[in-house]
C-alpha cells in the first residue's frame, strides 16, 4: 500500500506535467495545456463569486496535493484594503527613491561609484529567524549598461535580484517534536472505558486534564502529561519558545505558484484574505468562490470561533488564519536614537566623527551612509534627516511584505489540540477537542481511534511575519535582520490590563490569572465559559471612561 508521503511525491511529480508551477523562489515552468482544469465538488452551501471584481495583483495561487487529487487554492490577499503586490510595490518604490535621493549628493539623478559604495547591503525583508544576506559591493553588477552611473531603475533591479519582493513563504516544523509516548498518554487519559476509541463524550472531558497542571500556569505541558519524560524533552515556556522556520521542504504537499502562471485557469477554491486595516464588519478570511463541478472530491469548509477557516479534504484539514497587526516604528525609537547620539557627542559639537562613533558603538558600520555630505562628520541634522525620510520609508516597506507560514503535517493528538502551537494545551484548546471529529469521514461513526487520526496542516498569513498564535509574534519589539538602527513594534491586541493578566499568552484570562474579584470576573466573562477572551475584554474596555483604560 502506498504511504501518504509516497503518494504526495508521486502526485507532485504527475502535477509537474499538468500545470505550470514553481516554488516562491524557483523558476517558472512552461504553460500547461489550456484544457487541463482541476475542480472540486461543491459543499452544501453555494457561494457567489466576486473574483471578477478583484485585480490580479492580489492573487497568490497554492497547489495542494490532497488525497482526492490536486486542489488549486487561490488567495486574494489585501493589505490595508489594497492588492498586496500593489501595496508592496508602492511602499518599496518610495523607500528606494528616498534612499537614492539621500545618496545622490550632487543632485545629478544618478549615482557614481563613490556614492553607490555607501549603499546598504541588500536585505531579505524577512523575520528575525532568517539570516541576513551578506553581499560584497560590486559596482559593475549594478551598472548593467556599463555607463559608469547607477540610475534609480538599475538600483531597484539590483535589490530585486536578492529576493526582495511582496511575498515570503516559510515552513515551520513543530519544534520540538511531540514524543509518541506523550500522544499515547494523552489518548489513554481521555479513553475512560479503555476501548481504544474516543467518543464525543470522552473528548468533551478533556478540560479535566487541567488537574495535571503542576506549575499552575493553566496549561498542560508534555511533561505534565507524562512526568517520566526526560527533562530535556520538555518544552520551554510558550512566551520564550524559539521560532524555527525555513524553506518549504521538497516533499511538502504545498506548492506556491508563480505570479501569472495560472491566470486563465479556474481555481477550485478562492479565498479573500485581509491583512492590516479592515473595514467595519470585514473578516480576516472569507470564502470568495468554490468550483461547482468535478465529482469525487469530498471538500467542505467550516469557520472556527477564532475566525480561522478550515478546509476539509477527506481526512486532511488545512486551517488558514490571518493576523491583522502590522508592525510599525517603535513609539520611542526616534528619541532614543537621538539621545544615544547626544551621549556619544561628549564635546557637544553637534556632530560625531567616525572614531567617536566607534568608541560609543553608535552604529559605526552605518557611518558613511548617515554622513550624507561625506565630510567625515555625522551631524545631528543628517541623522534626523535619515531617520525621518529613509528609515520611516524603510519601516513601511518592511511592513508591506506579506508573509505566509506553512506548518508540517500534524497527525498526533497533542498536535491536533495545540492550535496555537505553543507546545502546551490550554482550557480553550481542551474544550475544542470534540471538534477533531469533524475531520473524520461519516463511515468512522463519530469516534476517534489511533488509526483514523486526521492529518492537519496550518497556513498563517501576516504582514512581515506570520504566526500561528492569534496573539501574534511572541516579541512585541524587534529589530529586523541587518537593520541595527531600526526598531519596530507590533500593535497591542486588547487593553493593557488584559495583556498583563494573560501571563501564559494563550489569548485568554482565566480566573487564576485575573487579579480582580470574582464578581468582576463574572461581569467580564460575558458568556460564562470561565475565560475572558480578547473579544470580551475589548467590549468591556469600550464601556470604560478614558482615564480607566490604563
Amino acid at each position: 500500500m502506498t504511504s501518504p508521503a509516497q503518494w504526495t511525491r508521486m502526485t507532485l511529480l504527475a502535477l509537474i506535467a499538468l500545470c505550470p508551477f514553481r516554488a516562491a523562489v524557483g523558476q517558472a515552468s512552461k504553460p500547461a495545456p489550456a484544457s487541463v482544469v482541476v475542480q472540486v465538488s461543491p459543499p452544501a452551501l453555494a457561494f457567489q463569486s466576486r473574483s471578477e471584481n478583484l485585480p490580479p495583483e492580489d492573487v497568490q495561487d497554492i497547489l495542494f496535493a490532497a488525497e482526492s487529487g490536486p486542489i488549486l487554492i487561490r488567495l486574494h490577499i489585501r493589505l490595508d484594503g489594497k492588492p498586496f503586490r500593489t501595496a508592496h510595490q508602492a511602499l518599496w518604490d518610495n523607500y528606494v527613491q528616498n534612499l537614492f535621493r539621500h545618496l545622490d549628493r550632487k543632485g545629478a539623478g544618478t549615482l557614481d561609484e563613490a556614492e553607490a559604495r555607501r549603499l546598504p547591503s541588500p536585505q531579505m525583508f524577512l523575520s528575525g529567524a532568517v539570516e541576513a544576506v551578506n553581499v560584497a559591493f560590486n559596482f559593475s553588477a549594478m551598472d548593467t549598461n556599463s555607463d559608469g552611473k547607477i540610475t534609480l531603475e538599475e538600483l531597484k533591479s539590483y535589490y530585486e535580484q536578492f529576493g526582495i519582493g511582496p511575498l515570503h513563504v516559510r515552513y515551520a516544523p513543530y519544534q520540538p517534536p511531540i514524543p509518541a509516548a506523550v500522544n499515547e498518554a494523552l489518548f489513554d487519559r481521555l479513553d475512560k472505558n479503555q476501548d481504544g476509541k474516543l467518543s464525543r463524550e470522552e473528548l468533551a472531558g478533556a478540560p479535566a486534564l487541567l488537574d495535571l497542571d503542576q506549575d499552575r500556569d493553566d496549561l498542560i505541558s508534555p511533561g505534565e502529561l507524562l512526568p517520566q519524560l526526560n527533562p530535556s524533552a520538555n518544552f520551554v515556556p510558550a512566551a520564550r519558545r524559539p521560532s524555527v522556520v525555513g524553506m518549504l521542504p521538497k516533499n511538502s504537499p504545498f506548492q506556491f505558484l508563480s505570479s501569472g502562471a495560472n491566470e486563465k485557469r479556474k481555481a477550485d477554491v478562492e479565498l479573500i484574505v485581509r491583512l492590516g486595516t479592515r473595514k467595519p464588519g470585514e473578516n480576516g478570511i472569507d470564502i470568495d468562490s468554490i468550483a461547482d463541478s468535478a465529482n469525487g472530491k469530498n471538500v467542505s469548509f467550516r469557520k472556527s470561533k477564532e475566525g480561522k477557516l478550515v478546509l476539509q479534504l477527506g481526512r486532511t484539514q488545512v486551517e488558514i488564519q490571518a493576523y491583522p497587526g502590522i508592525p510599525r516604528l517603535a513609539a520611542d525609537w526616534r528619541q532614543t536614537i537621538l539621545e544615544q547620539f547626544r551621549a556619544a557627542d561628549t564635546q557637544k559639537l553637534g556632530y560625531l566623527v567616525l572614531k567617536q562613533a566607534q568608541e560609543a558603538d553608535f552604529f559605526p558600520s552605518l557611518f558613511s551612509l548617515l554622513d550624507r555630505n561625506g565630510d567625515g562628520k555625522l551631524a545631528e541634522s543628517e541623522l534626523i534627516d535619515y531617520l525621518d525620510h529613509i528609515q520611516t520609508a524603510q519601516a513601511r516597506a518592511i511592513a508591506g511584505v506579506t508573509a505566509i507560514l506553512v506548518s508540517d503535517e500534524e497527525g498526533g493528538l497533542f498536535e491536533l489540540l495545540d492550535t496555537n502551537r505553543d507546545g502546551k494545551l490550554g482550557l480553550r484548546e481542551l474544550r475544542a477537542a470534540p471538534e477533531i471529529l469533524a475531520g473524520l469521514p461519516p463511515k468512522e461513526n463519530g469516534v476517534l481511534t489511533r488509526e483514523n487520526m486526521p492529518r492537519k496542516y496550518r497556513i498563517a498569513l501576516g504582514s512581515y511575519q506570520a504566526s500561528f498564535n492569534p496573539q501574534g509574534p511572541s516579541e512585541s519589539i524587534f529589530t529586523p535582520v541587518g537593520m541595527p538602527l531600526l526598531v519596530m513594534e507590533w500593535p497591542a491586541l486588547g487593553p493593557a490590563w488584559f495583556r498583563k493578566m494573560d501571563r501564559n499568552r494563550d489569548g485568554d484570562v482565566s480566573r487564576r490569572e485575573f487579579l480582580g474579584t470574582q464578581a468582576d470576573f463574572e461581569r467580564l466573562d460575558a458568556n460564562g465559559d470561565g475565560l475572558i477572551s480578547l473579544e470580551e475584554a475589548l467590549r468591556a474596555d469600550q464601556k470604560l471612561p478614558a482615564d480607566a483604560k490604563k
